[in-house]
């Protein structure tokens, strides 16, 4: 985990967040979108950000729902131009997904920063604009509002961290932090 934290303190979590952010809001090709996405998280996950930044916090639910709404992003953006029968299940599906998440992040502000690591406050956004444009599409746009409006705090909180956290982990991999000791959460892990 030590390696992990290294990583972390020279290109932190945020800047993954970003990127993800700003692959969500352009207007490129779709697959290439999820490719962004799937490549993001594969490195997240291999990188045991969430591990470092917020400790073990056993996301597999919520996991679950997250991959769900990569998929229905991807349908989603497919079914641009559709007939209205034929864009109400996708439409559906999404409100019903970004319901669960809404939820489980309430429920527990951890799962709520995972979320916010992953993406998930942008995809929505970027849902929110197709369910706008859809006809019948009201309902999920409202969801998907209420999940980025219960995010927005994390996604703040998250690119605060910025400064605080690159400063945590260079001390402790220099020996000394703010708590006196040469360990930090992640290499805390490695002992426990």
């Amino acid at each position: 985990m030590t390696c992990a934290a290294l990583l972390w303190a020279i290109m932190p979590p945020q800047s993954i967040t970003y990127a993800i952010g700003v692959g969500l809001h352009s207007q490129g090709n779709y697959a290439d979108l999820v490719k962004l996405l799937r490549t993001s998280w594969s490195f997240l996950d291999a990188g045991c950000a969430v591990e470092c930044l917020i400790g073990d916090v056993g996301a597999m639910r919520l996991r679950l729902q997250m991959e769900m709404l990569v998929g229905q992003l991807e349908r989603c953006k497919k079914s641009s131009g559709l007939s209205e029968e034929e864009d109400k299940q996708p439409l559906e599906n999404a409100r019903k997904t970004f319901q669960r998440l809404y939820s489980m992040c309430e429920g527990d502000s951890r799962f709520a920063q995972v979320a916010v690591i992953y993406g998930v406050a942008f995809m929505a956004e970027s849902m929110c604009a197709w369910a706008e444009k859809a006809s019948g599409g009201e309902a999920t746009a409202q969801e998907a509002q209420r999940l980025v409006q219960m995010l927005n705090p994390h996604v703040e909180q998250l690119f605060q961290k910025n400064a605080e956290w690159t400063a945590f982990c260079l001390s402790d991999l220099l020996g000394s932090n703010e708590f006196g000791v040469g360990t930090s959460i992640c290499s805390m892990k490695e002992n426990a």
